[in-house]
């Protein structure tokens, strides 16, 4: 089973304009009268403002392979897009020189670096940056999430925990369960007989992939087992 849903926006509006001049101007209104609202909006535009101006890293795909390719690349790059026409100062890190992330004129800071949790931190300190962005580099970004927020990095976007969720088939069924979703029966296995045992019952065919991947090209697609043991495959 996948436990990956990429959902892309695109458009021109946000649900919710913190920079429309009407609401950036009751901003100023004297604090005593101001009301919780408002008091909320001018804390959120404040941030907004210092995020804009420390800047916002956004970490590349790194190097093309099955489960972090071209497409992550289009949404780094449309991340970044959106963050320099909303005004925020953007900085990118990757390593690939076939991406269009590392084109100079995409963002406004460029840092062709590996991309590991001492290198992302070394440059997150550098810049002062507001927040990472991981979510839409692929795996190897998704890799580092825990470990850059655990060391103190500000995550924007998809949260560590959250990553940590969608790859962790235990975590993610459970998840599911809490929902009320259905979901087809699974189990994790080290043993190709007790594949075959859970397999029997559920029926063929069944999807065997690593335990925690999104990678396809590891999938297997296991069609029949017949009684002398052979199975029947595809990738």
């Amino acid at each position: 089973m996948a436990n990956y849903l990429y959902l892309t926006y695109s458009g021109n509006e946000d649900d919710v304009d913190f920079y429309d001049q009407n609401r950036r101007d009751s901003c100023f209104t004297p604090v005593a009268t101001r009301s919780p609202l408002q008091v909320k909006e001018a804390e959120i535009i404040a941030d907004a403002d210092e995020l804009k101006q420390r800047g916002v890293m956004v970490l590349g795909c790194g190097a093309y392979c099955i489960g972090s390719s071209v497409e992550f690349d289009w949404c780094a790059v449309s991340v970044v897009r959106q963050l320099r026409r909303d005004g925020f100062k953007s900085i990118i890190v990757n390593f690939n020189p076939e991406t269009v992330s590392t084109d100079y004129d995409e963002s406004d800071r460029l840092y062709f670096e590996e991309l590991s949790l001492e290198r992302v931190l070394d440059i997150y300190e550098r810049e002062g940056a507001g927040g990472i962005i991981v979510s839409v580099g692929g795996q190897i970004p998704n890799n580092l999430a825990s470990s850059l927020s655990h060391s103190g990095a500000t995550i924007l976007g998809t949260q560590a925990e959250d990553i940590d969720r969608a790859e962790d088939r235990s975590k993610f069924s459970k998840m599911i369960d809490q929902m009320g979703l259905c979901q087809p029966e699974w189990s994790m296995l080290s043993s190709v007989d007790d594949a075959k045992q859970f397999a029997t019952p559920v029926g063929y065919p069944v999807l065997v992939r690593p335990s925690s991947s999104p990678c396809p090209s590891k999938f297997c697609i296991i069609w029949c087992c017949n009684e002398s043991g052979h199975q029947r495959n595809s990738t």
